[in-house]
């Protein structure tokens, strides 16, 4: 769950990141952010992670709103791009047996709920909504995710192997 949440939220970030770049039509990242979002609430939810399904649920709301039309101003981006960061953080928690930080998600979801207003009501209301359950100031902590896998390369692992059968052949021959 840890890995494929990781990934997903690195994902959801790369889509939103290049919104900012792009013109609001971008359709093919909004989808991709809702597609990531969707699969992170559906792991949530079987994982039993009620905090983090309840906000990527809210998240995926303001994506559906995007996707249907509704121009993604800045504003509304950086509120998703400090949701991931919420949820991020809570998956590291999770990875380290921890319990989720709710005063974050609450806030966040606040400030989700803000996104979907008119754009001059969320801006004023984004950034303070996140700012006071993080305390005065201070950004959303990101965690570190606790992991123990690794990723090769599959060429470097077939080379592997045929050294490990040249290593056995030469071992018999020396026999």
């Amino acid at each position: 769950f840890v890995q494929e949440a990781d990934e997903l939220l690195q994902h959801t970030e790369q889509c939103l990141l290049a919104l900012h770049r792009k013109p609001p039509e971008s359709a093919d990242l909004i989808t991709a952010a809702l597609r990531n979002v969707h699969s992170f609430k559906g792991n949530c939810g079987f994982i039993g992670l009620v905090e983090l399904a309840a906000l990527s649920h809210r998240a995926e709301t303001v994506l559906q709103a995007f996707k249907e039309g509704r121009t993604a101003e800045p504003a509304q981006l950086n509120t998703l791009l400090k949701v991931v960061d919420v949820l991020r953080s809570g998956v590291a928690a999770f990875s380290r047996n921890a319990a989720a930080p709710a005063a974050e998600c609450a806030a966040a979801q606040k400030s989700l709920d803000d996104c979907l207003l008119e754009p001059s009501v969320a801006k004023s209301a984004v950034s303070s909504q996140v700012a006071s359950a993080t305390g005065e100031g201070r950004p959303v902590s990101s965690g570190q995710i606790l992991r123990s896998d690794i990723r090769v390369d599959l060429s470097k692992l077939d080379a592997l192997g045929d050294l490990v059968g040249e290593l056995v052949l030469a071992e018999e021959m020396v026999a």
